[in-house]
């Protein structure tokens, strides 16, 4: 009997499914310290602002590592790229799991960044060869709900695991798991469908009214493909707004968010840890919504976007104003809210691809992927140190840390997203209907 081959579609589905699931432990790693920071505190008798450069080192390997990524993906393809950087990913988290100082926890820490760094450019990269591109933001939708369904996992979930057998074992299962993340990623991605298959390149596409980015006949060298990239102004615009408002986000939701509550509001490390999953809840829903919306009804992306900007800025007010006298179900709104409406600013990578003919995707999206990454491994440690400097007996007792820290470093986070707001304000649109790509 002859064996029936999958169509090319569903090929390049399940490469994209293998990619959400690894990027589902990405997204884990990510903020896991958010539930382990109590315990990391406690067992390397850190201060706060050794906490946020503990935290941080995970995303200065990551920002750094973008072009290296994109320079990758677009000259070996994502699925070798892949494989072999969840095999790091696999040697950071089994060393972070036996760390005994700091030192080496940073090391491991570093290395979980490294490995992971390359999974979101190698998926737009998939999204961009295998998929039309009024489908393009209804699946990356799909993807960064996986990632937050694996920041759902790193909150209340982790923290019962943790208490139950450990941070190191739990470390320990979570390598073998990426051990084997990494013969799926071998034996299932593939690169592109058959050459016959492969959507037409974009590069006759008319020009938008911001500088479309082009690599010239006869000139493919790197410097003048980065060069254009780095010039765009789109692009420039683009990174000012994740830069904040991801570094915000993440630096809440994966590293302060759980003390915060805890030192404030005297709630316990899980019902700390289950108040934090609802940022995570909130994306999940937004995400695919936006994407949804952005494809198939507004046709556009920069309302999306402006509008995700604007209302994830004014979500802060309450928490930069009025740091502890909320409620929690004003916290749960709140959280809810950060979530739900920052799921409308991962379109800008959208709008980023839309921008760059297909050969340049990897190298344009590794260089935006940098500042987000950015954001976090400065906002990170900076809020740390605020809490340090604010602290009265900082000295004395590293875990006790006023209400008024907080306050002020969320009034410094708030006036940064009112500056990023106003250059949302400034966007051009990208997206392209059908007729127009012909």
């Amino acid at each position: 009997m002859q064996k029936v081959q999958p169509s090319q579609k569903t090929v390049g589905i399940y490469g994209f499914v293998v990619l959400c699931s690894i990027f589902f432990f990405v997204y884990l790693h990510r903020v896991a310290t958010a539930a382990l920071a109590p315990d990391l505190m406690q067992d390397f008798s850190t201060t706060a602002t050794e906490l946020g450069v503990l935290s941080s080192m995970y995303f200065y390997a990551y920002a750094l590592m973008q072009i290296p990524a994109g320079l990758l993906v677009d000259s070996i393809g994502s699925r070798k790229t892949a494989t072999f950087f969840t095999t790091i990913t696999a040697i950071g988290i089994l060393l972070f799991g036996l760390a005994q100082t700091l030192l080496i926890a940073s090391i491991a820490r570093l290395i979980i960044g490294i490995g992971v760094s390359v999974i979101f450019v190698a998926t737009v990269k998939i999204l961009a060869r295998w998929f039309r591109p009024d489908e393009v933001s209804s699946y990356f939708g799909i993807f960064v709900l996986v990632g937050n369904l694996g920041a759902i996992a790193a909150a209340a979930p982790l923290a019962l695991v943790t208490l139950t057998i450990g941070w190191r074992l739990t470390f320990g299962f979570l390598a073998i798991i990426a051990a084997i993340q990494v013969g799926f990623a071998w034996m299932i991605i593939r690169d592109a469908p058959k050459e016959e298959e492969q959507p037409q390149p974009r590069d006759t596409r008319p020009q938008q009214n911001h500088e479309t980015i082009e690599v010239q006949p006869g000139r493919p060298q790197l410097l003048d493909r980065f060069k254009k990239i780095a010039r765009d102004r789109l692009i420039a615009k683009m990174a000012a707004i994740v830069f904040v408002t991801y570094g915000t986000l993440i630096a809440f939701q994966g590293l302060w968010g759980v003390p915060y509550l805890m030192q404030v509001y005297q709630l316990t490390k899980i019902e700390a840890s289950y108040l934090i999953t609802v940022i995570a809840v909130g994306f999940c829903v937004g995400a695919p919504l936006f994407g949804y919306l952005s494809d198939k009804v507004f046709c556009a992306r920069k309302p999306i976007v402006r509008a995700g900007v604007l209302l994830y800025t004014l979500m802060w007010i309450p928490l930069a104003l009025r740091t502890a006298n909320l409620s929690k179900e004003l916290h749960f709104a709140l959280f809810f809210g950060l979530g739900f409406f920052h799921g409308a600013i991962p379109i800008a990578i959208t709008m980023i691809k839309e921008t760059v003919e297909e050969r340049t995707i990897g190298l344009a999206v590794g260089y935006m992927n940098i500042y987000p990454m950015l954001g976090i491994a400065i906002f990170q440690p900076l809020i740390g140190w605020i809490l340090d400097t604010v602290d009265p007996v900082k000295n004395s007792d590293p875990s006790s840390i006023p209400a008024l820290g907080y306050a002020t470093a969320f009034q410094f986070c708030l006036c940064c997203l009112i500056l990023v707001s106003v250059v949302s304000l400034t966007l051009q649109e990208t997206f392209l209907k059908p007729e127009e790509l012909s």
